[in-house]
């Protein structure tokens, strides 16, 4: 398994589950994801509010719109630690990213981490 396939596998769990906000997926095989594995521009994707996304032009095929606009919706930095029949993942609220970044002595997050601070989901 892949992130593109937990990205497909997640996508699915949105629409079933209706959960609005934004989301960077991060995907790791191994016991700990490094804080620097989010970048920068992508912890400031999550937070800012309000977000707009402008769907390109050149794109192939129909687009829905021409933009989306998110206004106080939450984002979220979403990890699962891939073990073999595992669906489970955690969401973890950009603001317990930054807090865990900021006052963790770890240089990276590992389960028991993920767990403490973020909501814990299945996929179906």
């Amino acid at each position: 398994m892949q992130e593109k396939n937990f990205q497909t596998n997640f996508s699915r769990w949105l629409k079933y589950n209706k959960v609005e906000g934004k989301f960077e997926l991060k995907f790791t095989k191994g016991l700990s994801i490094p804080f620097s594995a989010v970048k920068d521009h992508q912890e400031q994707g999550v937070a800012v509010s309000p977000f707009v996304l402008k769907l390109p032009d050149d794109s192939i095929g129909q687009k829905p719109c021409d933009c989306i606009c998110m206004i106080d919706r939450q984002g979220y930095i979403v990890i699962q630690f891939y073990k073999r029949g595992c669906k489970r993942f955690y969401m973890i609220r950009i603001e317990d990213w930054l807090f865990m970044k900021e006052h963790l002595v770890k240089k990276s997050v590992t389960e028991k981490y993920a767990k403490m601070y973020g909501k814990v989901c299945e996929l179906s």
